[in-house]
């Protein structure tokens, strides 16, 4: 606040005398007054055309936005947040306190409620978890591979999308518990236990080399899904999130084998989950999503579907336009969401429609904020 008022004062005092002074040259010369009104009148409209919305209620908005952004700022302690974060090592360290011994840092005396036997236990356990999921997870797998990799045609009144979603979701899900067992069994001193350690490294590689497999066939359900129905936006969505998925069995491989912390896991998948989003940032998704679902190939069009994306794909509609007459089956959403069937005169009419609204949209847009160079 103390700089806060400094620097208005330097910049409102020469402001405020100023504006005093042009008041007094305008009262004493009416040639002055009069290009000053002109002036000002220029730069009046020339702030309408630049900021044609902008209204009291936004200017308030921004300036809340604003208030709020300097007290996460200022209030926040970043350096503390890095401070902690720089604790975190990238590796798994033996914990050797505790322990009723002078010869550690921190001695432990007291009553123990573990026991010596705990980590051979633990051991059994995480050993009795990879085996028996494993030959479970080896059957999965044969099937899928057997059904799926092969040769798979899907039944003329196969729910592709039931297939794909419910059975995405699901497999999904039990990748992700995979790996977090695996963390679990692999968070302390279960890493330096050499006796089991050599079947239990081996055991989790099998269990993660085998939910590799499971999220191929996740993304070959995907694939038969697009070939069947066409590109959507969740579908693309999936294929990104399996490339996650094949990098963070591989992180998880790393730490098994190099005694990586979690916290190293985390930066490593942030930092992949970042580039995932820059690689979804630069594609131009709705003219590629148009230009495949209007093949020749497919029976089934949801032009309305088409015709909501962003009015960067009109012209690919319109170049393709002659699809919608040659396919089978037209469909649009109707008021409650749900898929109608729809003629190819009526769905031309649409596009038409569309075209006009787009181009009347342009020719009343004035204003240069809103021009991008994809939607001209």
């Amino acid at each position: 606040m103390r700089r806060s008022w400094f620097y208005g004062r330097f910049f409102l005092v020469p402001l405020g005398i100023l504006g005093a002074f042009h008041l007094l040259f305008a009262v004493a010369n009416p040639r002055h007054e009069a290009l000053s009104s002109q002036a000002l009148a220029r730069l009046g409209e020339w702030l309408v055309r630049l900021l044609p919305d902008i209204s009291l209620g936004h200017l308030l908005f921004i300036a809340l936005g604003f208030l709020v952004t300097a007290g996460v700022v200022i209030v926040v302690p970043v350096y503390y947040f890095a401070d902690h974060e720089s604790r975190f090592g990238e590796f798994v360290r033996r914990q050797r306190d505790r322990v009723a011994s002078f010869g550690v840092r921190r001695p432990d005396f007291g009553f123990r409620n573990t026991r010596m036997l705990d980590l051979r236990k633990e051991f059994l356990v995480a050993a009795a978890v990879f085996g028996l999921v494993n030959v479970l997870l080896l059957a999965v797998n044969a099937i899928d591979i057997n059904w799926l990799w092969f040769g798979f045609e899907p039944a003329p009144m196969f729910d592709l999308a039931q297939f794909v979603h419910e059975g995405t979701y699901v497999l999904i899900f039990s990748i992700l518990l995979a790996m977090g067992i695996v963390l679990w069994f692999f968070r302390r001193n279960l890493n330096f236990y050499a006796p089991g350690l050599p079947w239990l490294r081996w055991g989790a590689t099998v269990w993660v080399a085998q939910n590799v497999v499971l999220a191929a066939s996740v993304g070959l359900r995907n694939y038969y899904y697009i070939l069947n129905s066409g590109i959507a936006y969740k579908r693309i969505g999936v294929c990104f999130f399996l490339l996650l998925v094949f990098f963070g069995p591989a992180m998880v491989l790393l730490k098994i084998w190099h005694r990586r912390s979690a916290y190293s896991l985390v930066r490593l998948n942030s930092l992949a989950a970042y580039a995932v989003l820059l690689l979804l940032a630069a594609g131009n998704w709705e003219v590629w999503i148009a230009e495949y679902n209007l093949q020749a190939r497919f029976r089934s069009v949801d032009i309305g579907f088409l015709l909501a994306m962003p009015g960067r794909t009109l012209p690919t509609l319109v170049a393709h336009r002659s699809a919608l007459d040659a396919a089978a089956h037209l469909t649009t959403a109707d008021e409650y969401g749900n898929a109608t069937a729809i003629t190819a005169a009526a769905a031309q009419q649409h596009l038409n429609a569309a075209v006009v609204e787009w181009q009347a949209h342009h020719r009343a847009q004035t204003g240069w904020q809103g021009l991008t160079y994809a939607d001209w």
